[in-house]
């Protein structure tokens, strides 16, 4: 799961345009700048249905980091349009950092799968 997530931020041409392969798991390396994107699971849960015991459903936070406002709604958009068929987005943050002078957009996704 956490592939195919990492598959989707590195590969969308609407995520790429802005941030390049700039996408990490957890943590960006020292003295990354932005903008980049990290990503990790938060979640994970059992669906318990009749269909299959091996469903699980999986929680991500997606933060991606953004010089300008302009960047962020943009980064935004595109991580809409390039996860819009797989996951469901379940909550976003816009946060200013005024000592790193960074815009953060923080977004939870969801996505069940079988394992």
């Amino acid at each position: 799961m956490i592939q195919d997530l990492y598959s989707t931020l590195q590969n969308d041409s609407g995520l790429t345009a802005i941030f390049g392969s700039a996408v990490y798991n957890t943590l960006p390396p020292d003295g990354t700048t932005a903008p980049y994107i990290i990503f990790q699971a938060v979640d994970e849960a059992p669906l318990n249905n009749l269909a299959s015991s091996s469903a699980r459903r999986m929680l991500f936070q997606v933060d991606c980091f953004c010089t300008t406002v302009a960047q962020a709604e943009s980064a935004w958009l595109a991580l809409k349009a390039a996860t819009d068929t797989s996951y469901v987005i379940q909550n976003v943050d816009r946060v200013y950092n005024p000592v790193t002078n960074q815009f953060r957009l923080a977004a939870d996704l969801s996505s069940n799968a079988n394992y």
